[in-house]
């Protein structure tokens, strides 16, 4: 039996029984990995003097080379049917080729070299065998083996009582280490050791750029997309990830809680438990803005009673019990990063509470400017509680057709107080500055999340927002949760998210409320 060329078919097959030829042959290929042009011009001839006219060599090459190489075995995975099925191919120099097939020699090349030489790889049947064993022992494990027949030269193993999540959770791991290469619709699946995420501030959102780092430490950078996701890998890039169970839950929790925007999630900043979870993954989590989210969720994990605030010494005025517990809570809302709405009723010193807190964070030097929104009705209410309260308090009332006389001493001021109406027309003023604290009036003027003014207050930048409002649901709870999204921009889509709200005159105010407590009443809210 020696060895011909078959060019159409691109392999060395074995043809004619002649045991010398056969091991001269063998021989050859053993000590030298080379068939040289005389051994193939002799063959030539050999061919020719046996008489058969069904055989012949007829090539331009001067030698064949023969290599002999481990192959890297490949394991495609096919979830598509009611069963996960696992095809044993082996990848001979880039040469895929499936388990089992008879030959015996590969031609790895399509194109002749310049040098006129053949590159043909000699199958290594025995580690073929060895992880055939290896895998069929590796399944056998759970008794979950069924062997069947795809095709002729394709045999593959079906598991009947798993799925492709399954697998990879338990078996990915040792099919990697014991150096298999896992498929998935033709398309590598890398191991990814861990995430990378680096965050950036924009406005009340914070956009994280991901990256994976694979087990031979490249860093691969990971695009969002609503698609990626399939089970426990991700597909990015036509490629296929394997990640650790908690890396993809991290994923699927940011792709549930977030959005995606320009290849990136975006997440609430006022998501603190996520963005906690997070901590160990976030690259730049030195940031001073990652480290007060951080400190944030870390006190409010400690809370257990809000405490008592000092009423300035420059406060001109007594403050009722229940006011001193609104001062208290706004106070402690300020203090934890968190915004809220003071929904006292009408008449009971919304204003008064506010003015207090704005004097006591002058006097810890916590605030530079604060803008304060109202309807016209309330613009010179709050102007004569200022002047009767909080003198010390240089407020600047940006309104009516003269207005723009003022804008050259608006940097002079502690607040400025300026009409809903004012606000909308002159955003573009109020938009290029950075507030300590927003605050709306009558905050039920923003109820409508499609209104200009509720437009014009989300554009506008500041560390904190408080509303104050005697009526945050007048119609239907949509009302409430627009009030709610402008305080804390995506807070009410998590469902470990802390609602805070005052609820009026009670004795018992909660400061914070859990979103399954408010889910239960309002359903339709996120």
């Amino acid at each position: 039996m020696f060895y011909i060329i078959d060019e159409e078919k691109g392999y060395i097959i074995y043809r004619y029984n002649d045991i010398a030829f056969q091991k001269m042959l063998t021989d050859l290929a053993r000590e030298t990995g080379t068939l040289t042009f005389p051994d193939i011009h002799f063959l030539s001839d050999y061919i020719k003097k046996c008489g058969t006219s069904s055989l012949y060599v007829d090539f331009k090459a001067k030698q064949v080379r023969i290599l002999h190489r481990k192959p890297v075995p490949i394991l495609e995975l096919d979830g598509s049917l009611s069963c996960l099925s696992l095809n044993l191919l082996f990848n001979y120099e880039g040469r895929i080729f499936p388990f089992q097939r008879q030959e015996i020699f590969l031609r790895l090349q399509k194109d002749d070299n310049d040098n006129g030489e053949y590159l043909v790889a000699s199958r290594n049947k025995m580690y073929e065998k060895s992880c055939f064993l290896f895998l069929t022992s590796l399944m056998a494990e759970e008794s979950i083996l069924r062997h069947g027949e795809h095709n002729q030269y394709a045999p593959y193993l079906l598991i009947l009582s798993n799925n492709l999540d399954h697998f990879l959770i338990n078996y990915g791991q040792k099919l990697l280490d014991r150096g298999f290469e896992l498929r998935r619709k033709g398309k590598r699946i890398r191991k990814i050791e861990r995430l990378s995420i680096t965050i950036s501030k924009n406005m009340d959102w914070l956009d994280m750029n991901i990256e994976m780092v694979d087990e031979k430490g490249e860093i691969l950078t990971l695009d969002i997309n609503p698609d990626m996701f399939e089970g426990s890998f991700v597909k990015n890039d036509n490629t296929y990830y394997l990640l650790k169970e908690r890396d993809i839950a991290r994923l699927k929790e940011l792709n549930k809680q977030g959005k995606i925007k320009q290849g990136k999630f975006q997440i609430s900043r006022y998501h603190y438990t996520l963005i906690d979870e997070l901590y160990e993954d976030i690259k730049n989590r030195e940031d001073e803005e990652i480290l007060k989210i951080r400190q944030t969720n870390q006190g409010l994990k400690k809370f257990s009673e809000i405490k008592k605030v000092r009423i300035p010494n420059k406060f001109k005025g007594v403050l009722r019990d229940y006011q001193k517990s609104g001062l208290n809570w706004l106070y402690f809302l300020n203090s934890f990063g968190v915004n809220g709405c003071l929904a006292d009723d009408m008449g009971l010193g919304k204003t008064v509470q506010t003015l207090a807190l704005l004097l006591r964070l002058k006097d810890e030097h916590k605030i530079k400017q604060v803008l304060i929104a109202a309807p016209v009705s309330t613009l010179t209410n709050w102007e004569e509680e200022s002047k009767r309260f909080t003198p010390s308090l240089k407020v600047l009332v940006y309104h009516g057709s003269e207005r723009s006389r003022k804008i050259k001493n608006i940097d002079d001021c502690d607040i400025i107080l300026t009409s809903y109406h004012t606000l909308r027309n002159d955003v573009e003023l109020f938009a290029e500055r950075k507030f300590t604290y927003l605050i709306l009036d009558e905050a039920q003027t923003v109820k409508n999340p499609s209104s200009q003014i509720h437009k014009c207050v989300r554009l506008l930048t500041s560390e904190h927002r408080l509303s104050l409002t005697g009526t945050p649901v007048e119609n239907n709870t949509t009302e409430l949760w627009a009030l709610m999204n402008f305080l804390n921009p995506g807070l009410l889509g998590s469902l470990q998210a802390l609602i805070v709200i005052s609820p009026g005159r009670s004795k018992k105010r909660k400061a914070l409320m859990s979103w399954n407590c408010l889910k239960k009443q309002f359903i339709p809210l996120s």
